[in-house]
């Protein structure tokens, strides 16, 4: 079994779908959350999650570390996974990753998806970190960490105090532990969403004027979007009223 770690912060119409998205994986997948809310609590475990509750000033860090400790509790964990709550994977992700003899695996880029009111969607491809310190370093959404590196990390995957730079704070920890985060070649799709009505947590402003991007074209997101992830087609529509 692997474990998607999932921290929660509102955008529970996201999170719904991107708990339920995950029993498309070809992988069997458990998604365990950490919120502070009753209605969190609702849609996480309505959705089949397991959640955790916590304070709400609890660091995003220390969210994620409480899901890595239930995976870890649990007893079967053959890996965790980390997850946004508004970020989708495509169907074969996990059983991809896993599939790879490295420890700790993610993927170099990411789509973003950001939807906002009368049909002005955006969707973009962006290629992942660069310059001289992170290039070739996996972006942190749906980074997979197996669990003879979790035993050596003691289950530590994060630094607990942080809310930012956390996944800096992962290549930290797993190079500590005497291992490397490995760039899977091939190509998976991973989708992060963002609507007028609840924030994705990526400043999509920042990473334009940082990074160099691909843009989607309104012909190429009506082609992407049902390929990838179908079930997500009405939602969206819905968020662009």
């Amino acid at each position: 079994m692997v474990y998607a770690v999932i921290p929660v912060s509102g955008r529970e119409i996201l999170l719904y779908h991107t708990i339920k998205r995950l029993e498309r994986q070809t992988y069997p997948v458990t998604a365990i959350c950490c919120g502070h809310t009753e209605d969190e609590r609702a849609v996480c475990e309505g959705a089949g999650a397991e959640f955790i509750q916590c304070p709400a000033d609890t660091p995003l860090g220390e969210k994620w570390q409480k899901c890595v400790e239930f995976a870890r509790d649990a007893g079967d964990a053959e890996a965790v996974m980390v997850l946004g709550s508004s970020d989708w994977i495509e169907d074969k992700w996990t059983e991809t990753l896993m599939a790879q003899p490295h420890q700790a695996v993610g993927v170099a880029g990411l789509y973003f998806y950001d939807i906002r009111p009368c049909n002005a969607t955006r969707l973009y491809w962006w290629p992942g970190y660069t310059g001289p310190t992170r290039a070739g370093e996996p972006i942190g959404t749906g980074r997979i960490i197996k669990r003879e590196l979790l035993e050596k990390m003691n289950w530590e995957i994060f630094y607990r105090d942080y809310t930012n730079s956390l996944d800096w704070s992962t290549v930290q920890l797993v190079e500590a532990a005497g291992e490397k985060m490995i760039c899977y070649p091939g190509d998976l799709k991973g989708l992060s969403i963002s609507t007028y009505r609840w924030k994705n947590k990526h400043d999509f402003r920042g990473l334009i004027r940082t990074s160099k991007v691909e843009w989607y074209n309104e012909a190429r997101i009506a082609e992407f979007i049902p390929k990838y992830f179908p079930e997500g087609i009405n939602l969206f529509n819905d968020h662009r009223q």
